[in-house]
């Protein structure tokens, strides 16, 4: 089940001033500074209430790793507290 995210937890995860505009999209940065969690699923990503499809949405997840969203259902990430 979807479950959007509080704009409160969401201003822990974001990393300020990390938006950028690229030839290709945008990329900005999330850090867990909340709990040790998992990601085991991505419904929706949305900007100025414009959705983003998800077959366009890349997670960079360091130098040469990268996954899309409808692996994490069968490849859960760990997303340990930073």
């Amino acid at each position: 089940m979807a479950m959007p995210i509080p704009s409160l937890l969401l201003k822990q995860l974001y990393t300020f001033a990390s938006l950028k505009n690229l030839d290709s999209g945008v990329s900005f940065s999330l850090k867990n500074r909340l709990s040790d969690a998992t990601l085991n699923g991505l419904a929706r990503v949305s900007i100025d209430d414009q959705v983003v499809p998800l077959k366009s949405v890349w997670l960079e997840l360091g130098p040469g790793n990268r996954s899309r969203p409808e692996d994490l259902k069968a490849h859960p990430l760990d997303f340990p507290l930073r």
